[in-house]
């Protein structure tokens, strides 16, 4: 996401990174990342990971508002979470705020 206005046109997706933008004026969270599935992206994510406890925290989960969730959607962000916490060594998952709660617990209820 180097050519952000090239990124916004391909995929009509506004993406700035807000780790400069004061906390109450920030949209998606500290060190949002886009979330890319299958050739759409559907959302973004405010990880962070706590190396000492080993812990990978998602202060938040935002989908685009065309984005339907699926099973297969859930699955690849459950493939996606363990991808990420095997890649940081970490052996627990928080999800913070999700607003589809629906797909919020089934991802808690699969990280417990």
């Amino acid at each position: 996401f180097w050519h952000r206005d090239r990124d916004e046109m391909l995929w009509d997706f506004y993406y700035r990174i807000e780790v400069y933008t004061p906390k109450p004026k920030r949209v998606y969270g500290y060190y949002v990342l886009p979330i890319l599935h299958g050739h759409e992206l559907v959302g973004r994510i405010d990880p962070k990971v706590d190396r000492k406890q080993k812990h990978l925290i998602f202060h938040a989960l935002h989908l685009e508002d065309t984005t339907v969730v699926t099973p297969e959607l859930t699955q690849g962000l459950i493939r996606a979470i363990e991808e990420f916490m095997a890649f940081h060594q970490c052996e627990t998952f928080e999800l913070v705020d999700c607003a589809d709660g629906q797909l919020q617990n089934m991802i808690q209820r699969y990280f417990k």
